[in-house]
């Protein structure tokens, strides 16, 4: 009897056993699934720190394209404290010396004469040098004349805002006040409509200023090469053509209205110193519509004011200058003018890295495959390959090697408008098929 109570009694070490055996199995799995949440947490959170950081990067990238022309961190001149106070120190010294050169000033009775800002269009609002440096700006690039602003300011008298392009200008600093004044008045009395127009502009030691009026549009080399790939918008031919015979009229402008001794007149021509705007609500250069896209020049004037500097101008690249040639003509607008219309059918950058672009174009026409010069984005349209080959050949007739045998801008004009003619021509044409179908059908 004793035996068996012994029997039953022994079943409860091993129900404790048991338990404990269940319990540690449950523990574990509790710590599995505490593991494996820890592991999706961790992932989530590796996978949000990238793009926090991105969005951190943007915001601080954003936030640090925001300046104010007077503030330090804007400041291109070599000094820690307000350019302003140069402004009116410089200013100060020529209070009883007035103007003297029929442009309008923006000193007032009242003020002293440190907001000097010198404007060429009195019908257009106009603000102090004050008023310009306390506006916040918004830096849009930088360049080899400088820095350049888009600036939104508030003009007395009441109003909207005014919107002007500020351009800071570099290696200015040996340029003479009445050299510098005298190159502003030429470009502030320049009019056409592919040319930007100069509004004002501003003189002391340290600072150099140049006003701009606004143009609401991409450069040409944004349009060109930007966000190449999938979801890009292309840029069609017709586009294209129009772009490059306002290219060429602004240039010619500038050729036939600046005086013989400022030349190369532009000077810096390029596809990033051509800015195009689209008119009407069709925006982004679709083709369609009435309203042709329009080219303007800007960054133009500035090569007689860098003998020094002039290198860093698109003109030093014409290979006259590798010759030996110390002074550039006309002529070396012409051949810019040349590699931007090559930049146009082509889609290519002009860069010294890869080579002559103009030598690599002329071997392409002179084989079976000139064709494949074409930029991807318009060599479906093989209707006008025939235009898109004959802008080529007069690219490559502005690009020659030899100056005196390339052509002059207003001829440039002339081949282009005979080239734009002909591809309107077959439009029609085209468009006038299309309708004799639709009738016999």
């Amino acid at each position: 009897m004793a035996a068996v109570v012994e029997g039953v009694g022994s079943p409860e070490p091993e129900l404790e056993a048991l338990r404990d055996e269940r319990g540690g199995l449950v523990a574990l799995r509790d710590a599995l699934r505490i593991a494996r949440w820890s592991v999706v947490v961790i992932a989530l959170i590796a996978a949000l720190v990238p793009f926090a950081a991105v969005l951190i990067f943007l915001h601080h990238s954003k936030k640090s394209r925001v300046v104010r022309l007077g503030g330090g961190r804007a400041a291109a001149a070599a000094t820690a404290g307000d350019i302003k106070d140069k402004a009116a120190e410089q200013a100060g010294k020529k209070v009883s010396s007035g103007s003297g050169n029929g442009s309008r000033s923006t000193t007032e009775s009242g003020k002293g004469a440190a907001d000097q800002l010198q404007f060429f269009r009195p019908e257009k609002a106009t603000f102090s040098l004050d008023e310009l440096f306390r506006s916040t700006a918004e830096m849009l690039g930088k360049g080899r004349l400088g820095i350049t602003y888009r600036v939104a300011l508030h003009a007395a008298g009441g109003g909207g805002p005014v919107v002007v392009v500020v351009k800071r200008l570099r290696n200015m600093g040996h340029v003479p006040r009445k050299d510098f004044a005298h190159t502003m008045q030429l470009l502030g009395k320049l009019r056409h409509e592919n040319v930007v127009e100069v509004v004002a502009c501003y003189f002391s030691k340290d600072e150099k200023l140049v006003v701009y009026d606004h143009v609401p549009g991409r450069s040409l080399f944004h349009l060109l090469h930007e966000n190449r790939g999938e979801g890009r918008t292309p840029l069609p031919w017709l586009t294209r053509l129009a772009i490059a015979k306002g290219v060429a009229r602004g240039l010619a402008y500038l050729h036939q209205t600046l005086p013989l001794f400022h030349r190369p007149p532009h000077g810096d021509l390029k596809s990033s110193n051509v800015l195009v705007v689209f008119p009407g609500p069709g925006g982004r250069g679709g083709g369609g519509g009435d309203a042709a896209p329009v080219a303007k020049l800007t960054d133009h004037g500035f090569h007689p004011l860098l003998p020094h500097h002039a290198h860093r101008l698109a003109a030093a690249k014409c290979p006259e200058l590798a010759r030996g040639r110390r002074r550039l003509s006309s002529r070396a607008d012409v051949f810019c003018l040349g590699l931007v219309l090559l930049e146009v059918v082509t889609g290519k950058v002009p860069v010294d890295e890869d080579g002559d672009l103009a030598e690599w174009a002329r071997l392409a026409l002179s084989h079976e495959w000139s064709t494949d010069i074409l930029d991807v984005e318009i060599v479906a349209d093989r209707g006008r390959h025939g235009d898109m080959l004959r802008l080529t050949e007069v690219a490559l007739l502005c690009a020659a090697v030899d100056p005196e045998r390339r052509p002059k801008a207003h001829d440039v004009v002339r081949m282009i408008d005979d080239i734009a003619a002909g591809s309107a021509a077959a439009a029609g044409d085209g468009e006038a098929t299309a309708g004799r179908e639709l009738a016999l059908r």
